[in-house]
């Protein structure tokens, strides 16, 4: 743990004497930290399903190795491809982690589908062995690899380094529940330097120095290097103003949040829908009420179950008594007479 904890303050302290603008060094670190790190799970995930592959009984492994090298760099570059394609390395996801993981993982899946059914068209035995082993390890070595650079970026956050450079708008209430929020999750990489507000003073409530009004938002943007800001409530009195803003910071590399007046609210609860233009927000009921629903359910199932089978050995010995008595069928049929007498 210390040679780790040594390395990462290594490289906060390389990233925080470094000439390169910080936004640009934290976007490069990452997406080498990515690049490097899938194409290192996905050649492992190869080597795996070469050498394990008698673990499986599947047939005709006996040209794996050779069919693996010709294919392996095939796959290793469509696979990395794929990740491509599913954004799996956006940048404004890698701070969410389930859709992070969730990306991955549909990237994987893809590149199986696209392998298999090309395999089936040319009529390519690709070993059923490798072809298991492979996806299977390279999705467990793919998600251990993501989860890794999110803790290690997280450290790096922690200690100040890499972050990106935000102003938040919005009434200084809200704004304050925002930088209280980004202050104490560090590990997301948020750095607020000041506020946009309409309120009429030089700090917020919460000590957050006002950089000035929405009017002047573009100007203080570009004054202070801000790379995102983060839209709360009170920003704008009407969604034109809004759609004027985004239109304003179109020429810039600005990324722009909106934050809505939830927050410290488990992310299971919160669904965004648009409909008809709107961003709607869906908060469910806590997860506690659905766990009672659970435990009633479960409850149901286990004692219907319960009452099935203690209840068997009656209805047994009354089809069997039926049985008996006059040699018929243990289940009533009602005949049903149609047109003309049929039946």
């Amino acid at each position: 743990m210390t040679t780790v904890s040594a390395q990462l303050d290594a490289v906060a302290q390389a990233a925080s004497t470094s000439r390169v603008p910080v936004t640009v060094l934290s976007k490069r670190v990452q997406l080498t930290a990515l690049y490097v790190g899938d194409a290192l799970m996905i050649s492992l995930a190869l080597i795996v399903a070469v050498m394990a592959r008698g673990l499986l009984p599947f047939p005709g492994q006996d040209d794996t190795l050779l069919i693996m090298q010709a294919s392996g760099p095939f796959i290793v570059v469509g696979w990395l491809v794929m990740l491509r394609i599913f954004g799996a390395d956006s940048l404004r996801h890698l701070r969410a982690g389930a859709m992070e993981y969730k990306r991955v993982l549909m990237a994987t899946a893809a590149t199986a589908a696209l392998l298999g059914i090309t395999a089936y068209l040319m009529k390519y035995d690709f070993p059923r062995a490798a072809f298991v082993l492979m996806f299977t390890f390279g999705s467990f070595a793919l998600l251990l690899a993501r989860y890794a650079r999110r803790k290690a970026m997280g450290a790096i956050h922690a200690r100040g380094a890499l972050t990106t450079p935000l102003v938040v708008a919005g009434d200084s209430g809200h704004v304050d529940a925002i930088a209280q929020v980004l202050r104490r999750e560090s590990w997301l990489g948020y750095r607020v330097i000041g506020a946009i507000t309409s309120d009429k003073v030089a700090y917020t409530p919460g000590g957050l120095p006002v950089l000035g009004n929405m009017s002047e938002a573009v100007s203080i943007i570009e004054e202070h290097e801000a790379e995102a800001v983060f839209f709360a409530e009170g920003s704008f009195n009407a969604a034109s103003e809004f759609r004027h803003m985004a239109w304003e910071l179109e020429e810039h590399d600005i990324q722009m949040i909106v934050v809505p007046a939830i927050t410290d609210t488990s992310a299971n609860r919160l669904e965004v829908r648009p409909v008809a233009g709107l961003p709607l927000v869906d908060v469910e009921r806590p997860q506690a009420l659905a766990s009672g629903r659970w435990v009633k359910r479960t409850f149901d199932v286990i004692g219907s179950t319960a009452l099935l089978i203690a209840s068997a050995p009656v209805m047994a010995i009354v089809a069997l008594a039926i049985k008996l008595e006059d040699g018929g069928p243990v289940f009533f049929r009602q005949r049903r007479v149609g047109l003309k007498g049929e039946e």
